[in-house]
């Protein structure tokens, strides 16, 4: 038994049913609805281009330098970066936090972990340099100095921690960015400064020629590659900074720290996965003398990985991989739920046709043709002897009657089947009923 809301509900789809302007609006608001949706799926796969900020740190730096490359490389791509330089690598992954940057060049080691910052790329190995004045030539000396630990602090601080000094109390802290200490006169400069880059660095290379600074080594990377794991043992290869004199005269150990990409969770993985086209093209390595390889994009740096990496990775599966097959399987449903939609919509809001006229049938005139004989029967019965001319005429008629049944037979379909043949019959009973009764 349906409830009163069936009840309703059934009379007001009825009623819209069957009222022309209203089964007009609502199919005009379905098919506008399924339009919408054709449309938002085709702008899907059209060609885009994107437009996201990123930051390389200082501009004298080597990431910058990288990021500047990427830039131009990526407007052939499509993909328009705005570069916003930062003087420092806790800013920029603050920034990137704080969804005011998009993505971030950054040297792993950094100890704090920041929300929402994803790992998009590790790229290449920057080294670690740690150049000093004259009388600092090797890392005891340091003792009692001011050191510059740069935009990258926590890489200095591990490195002098793990050598017994403690800042404030055995050496002097500062943190200037790449630009800063270009622009200090020299009686301002550090004793010493920690420089995470490429080989080789601008900024070192300019302490070296212009200060009088030079390199000093690091001999124990495989025992902080041991403490921390984001540190990998380098090599300062020897006339990096100089032949006459020879700056290192000869390799020179150090540590690395991977350089990162990192990116806002809430940037678009399609946008990300452009830039890592751009990124890992020959052109732009080339271009910025550096070797990068996608075997280490998912090495693990503390942070979560962007799921843009793992579309990258993928992305020249082949075309009938699993993933492949699952994407053409939801395509193949979602393209069926939508054909089925605009069929159910268009069966509903059609009008309803109308009913044909019920064919005729010869069922009433045989049953006006039988009581007219069975009122002839019961007339000859109560009459007796019947007048031979009367009798003539009744047998006339009888002849009439079976030629219309027979012509109802032939030419209408009947609803009671043995209709017919039970009027004849009558016809024939009526005949004998008619020769009984007549007069001589």
């Amino acid at each position: 038994m349906p409830s009163e809301a069936e009840v309703i509900l059934h009379r007001v789809l009825k009623y819209a049913q069957e009222t022309h302007w209203i089964r007009r609006v609502l199919a005009g608001l379905a098919v506008a609805t399924l339009l919408v949706i054709g449309l938002i799926y085709a702008y899907g796969v059209l060609p885009r281009s994107y437009a996201l900020s990123l930051s390389g740190g200082d501009v004298l730096s080597n990431r910058h330098f990288l990021a500047k490359v990427l830039q131009e490389e990526g407007l052939a791509n499509g993909i328009h970066l705005v570069l916003r330089p930062t003087s420092d690598t806790h800013a920029a992954l603050e920034m990137v936090s704080k969804h005011q940057l998009d993505m971030a060049l950054v040297p792993g080691g950094v100890t704090r972990i920041y929300p929402h910052v994803q790992q998009v790329a590790t790229l290449a190995t920057e080294t670690v340099h740690l150049v000093a004045r004259p009388g600092i030539e090797r890392l005891s000396d340091l003792k009692g100095k001011t050191v510059d630990l740069g935009p990258s602090r926590s890489v200095g601080i591990e490195v002098l921690t793990f050598l017994g000094l403690r800042e404030s109390i055995d050496f002097a802290a500062t943190s200037h960015s790449d630009s800063d200490l270009v622009a200090l006169p020299d009686h301002d400069l550090p004793d010493a400064l920690f420089v995470v880059s490429l080989v080789p660095s601008y900024l070192v290379d300019f302490l070296i020629r212009e200060h009088g600074y030079h390199l000093v080594e690091i001999p124990f990377p495989k025992a902080l590659t041991e403490r921390e794991g984001w540190f990998s043992p380098a090599v300062i290869p020897p006339y990096s900074y100089g032949v006459s004199p020879a700056m290192p005269a000869k390799a020179m150990e150090s540590v690395g720290v991977d350089m990162l990409l990192v990116a806002n969770e809430d940037v678009n993985p399609a946008a990300i996965v452009r830039v890592m086209d751009t990124l890992f093209r020959e052109g732009v390595q080339n271009r910025a003398n550096i070797t990068l390889s996608e075997s280490g994009i998912e090495e693990p740096t503390g942070y979560p990985v962007s799921q843009a990496a793992f579309d990258y990775i993928n992305r020249n599966d082949s075309v009938i991989s699993k993933k492949t097959v699952d994407k053409a399987k939801d395509l193949f449903g979602a393209v069926m739920s939508l054909a089925t939609s605009f069929l159910l919509v268009w069966k509903w809001f059609r009008p309803k046709p109308k009913e044909p006229p019920p064919e005729p049938t010869g069922d009433a005139r045989v049953h006006e043709l039988i009581a007219e004989m069975t009122a002839l029967e019961g007339a000859i019965r109560r009459r007796g002897i019947i007048p031979p001319a009367e009798a003539a005429a009744d047998l006339d008629r009888l002849g009439e009657i079976r030629a219309e049944l027979l012509t109802i037979s032939a030419n209408f379909k009947m609803q009671q089947e043995r209709l017919i043949e039970t009027a004849l019959i009558i016809v024939m009973d009526t005949r004998a009923a008619l020769g009984h009764f007549r007069g001589n």
